[in-house]
């Protein structure tokens, strides 16, 4: 009986190693979050889909003087941010609809994509357009499946935005069309 007892702490040391040690790391982000952790889990940065505009007839015009619809992203780090490998879409059934092009965002800064369709106009111009009639859109990981933040709308009014106040923060309202810059609501 003595030898038996001895190894009792040593069969569960081999158990334990063998099998860890319960528990379970979490790898889908409720939105907007920070999972960290070791071996193979994604790292999620805190950016938001912030603000956007899905009729924009006059309010915000881009480097071809057409009124596109925007996406506007938060960065809600304290530091900069590479978007290379994330992707953003209109449908979440397919969530790398247009991957972002190697480019940073600022530390608590904010970065506009045209969501016009025409992505030949430029890097930051997505492969998608909105509709003023309602739809979703996705911010997701690198990982092509993982959704960091999404949002869905209904019908949008002309040159009115619709964002979160306060900026990252979890409620929407109308907004007083802000691109790269902090929300205002109206």
């Amino acid at each position: 009986m003595r030898g038996l007892k001895g190894s009792v702490p040593f069969l569960l040391f081999l158990v334990v190693l063998l099998f860890g040690c319960g528990g379970s790391k979490p790898t889908e982000p409720t939105g907007g979050g920070n999972n960290q952790g070791g071996g193979t889990q994604l790292v999620i940065p805190k950016l938001y889909i912030n603000e956007f505009m899905a009729s924009n007839r006059k309010t915000l015009a881009d480097e071809y003087g057409e009124y596109d619809d925007w996406i506007e992203i938060y960065n809600d780090e304290d530091k900069d941010v590479r978007l290379l490998g994330l992707y953003l879409t209109d449908n979440l059934r397919i969530p790398d609809k247009w991957p972002f092009p190697d480019v940073t965002i600022k530390a608590k800064g904010f970065i506009i994509v045209w969501a016009d369709g025409t992505p030949d106009q430029g890097i930051m111009h997505a492969s998608f357009k909105l509709s003023k009639t309602g739809e979703e859109i996705g911010l997701v990981a690198s990982d092509g499946k993982t959704v960091i933040d999404s949002v869905k709308f209904r019908t949008q009014q002309p040159d009115i935005s619709f964002g979160r106040y306060p900026d990252g923060g979890i409620d929407w309202f109308e907004c007083i069309p802000t691109p790269g810059k902090p929300n205002r609501r109206r």
